[in-house]
């Protein structure tokens, strides 16, 4: 009904205007990391060859933090990132389901964005 792939990779901030605070939140123990280890969801669709598929991006996104929740168990971590289109539309579908807009450059052809699990769930 849907598919996702998931990566682990290390995201460079320099070029982030993420806060302190926040930057802490994503790394877990310092305000002043350069560099923050993420599960990327590398890809995230909907199989539109099934016919009323009703799966919503929430239903998908709710497994793919079953997934990471597993794996955080083995590897640790704490920041989710997700690269996508400078499309409006796909940067508010994201928002609505809480992430928020980490890399922005003109230099990047991808706008990164993130969100974060504590160990109560996705972030709110």
């Amino acid at each position: 009904m849907s598919y996702f792939s998931i990566s682990f990779k290390e995201v460079s901030l320099h070029k982030s205007s993420v806060s302190k605070s926040k930057i802490k939140k994503l790394d877990g123990l310092s305000k002043n990391s350069e560099k923050v280890k993420a599960f990327l969801i590398g890809q995230i669709g909907k199989n539109s060859a099934v016919l009323d598929n009703e799966l919503s991006l929430s239903n998908i996104l709710d497994e793919i933090y079953s997934v990471i929740n597993n794996a955080r168990s083995l590897i640790g971590g704490r920041a989710v990132i997700l690269e996508c289109d400078r499309s409006e539309s796909l940067i508010n579908l994201y928002k609505n389901n809480h992430f928020e807009v980490l890399i922005d450059t003109a230099e990047e052809p991808l706008i990164t964005m993130y969100t974060y699990i504590t160990e109560a769930g996705i972030k709110q």
